[in-house]
């Protein structure tokens, strides 16, 4: 008995100070206080320049016909026979035939943005500049962004790179334009902003494929249920609401047949 309590009386006070704690912090301030503008800073940067997403959503009731009850219940009891009716719908509506399809449906040929201090914005649905093409080829045609800055009422400049340099060239307006295998026009735009610019790209609707496809979702709302769930999320609240719409109305055409 005598052994363990001079074993205790050697073993050291486990009580926390707080008081000296809070004095030790207290006397590094500093140090807390760069921590939060620090932290903050970082904070604030990356939601200033990481664009906002947005998402839409719709459902599609499946009607099932007579004819089709006795296949769907049997493959739900014997899922090794196939995929369920629903399985088969979400399936189509988010293939690469069917949003391609979809994507012919909306203004996909050019693509335009407008340059600010912070981050490159895309204007769809909105078309800043009157641009009709003069030749273009869906196989060989100038897929780079092209850089717009008007000059006056008879000239504007195109800055864009070929082969990795970069070209800058007054036009006219109304006159054709020719970068690479791609021709078009440009009509006066009227007054723009001094500091504004604009930029633009051609598209074909495979570039789409991608942007849509890896941002699409569908899928039953709950099990065994017969209403099928479609989301569309982007960066661009407008485009997402089209090509989710699109989907949907080309899925309903398809089904149709």
């Amino acid at each position: 008995m005598e052994e363990l309590e001079k074993v205790q009386r050697k073993l050291p006070n486990q009580e926390i100070d707080y008081f000296k704690i809070g004095k030790i912090l207290l006397s590094r301030w500093y140090w807390i206080a760069a921590s939060v503008i620090i932290t903050s800073a970082i904070s604030y940067t990356y939601l200033w320049y990481t664009p906002k997403t947005y998402a839409t959503g719709g459902t599609l009731k499946v009607e099932e016909k007579k004819s089709e009850i006795s296949d769907i219940i049997s493959v739900i009891t014997t899922p090794e026979r196939g995929p369920s009716k629903i399985q088969s719908i979400t399936s189509v509506l988010t293939s690469r035939n069917l949003i391609l399809t979809a994507i012919k449906d909306i203004d996909y040929r050019i693509s335009f943005y407008i340059s600010g201090r912070v981050r490159t914005s895309e204007t769809y649905p909105q078309k800043p500049l009157n641009i009709s093409l003069v030749k273009f080829d869906s196989l060989n045609f100038f897929h780079s962004l092209i850089t717009f800055k008007p000059v006056n009422q008879q000239i504007f400049n195109l800055t864009y790179s070929i082969n990795g340099k970069e070209v800058q060239n007054n036009y006219s307006y109304e006159s054709p334009v020719t970068i690479g295998n791609t021709s078009f026009r440009i009509k006066y735009p009227g007054v723009i902003p001094s500091k504004t610019i604009y930029l633009f790209k051609f598209n074909i609707p495979e570039d789409f494929i991608g942007r849509v496809q890896g941002n699409l979702y569908a899928g039953e709302t709950a099990k065994n249920s017969n209403i099928i769930a479609i989301q569309q999320t982007d960066s661009n609240p407008q485009f997402a609401a089209d090509v989710l719409n699109a989907i949907m109305n080309d899925y309903i055409l398809w089904e149709a047949k």
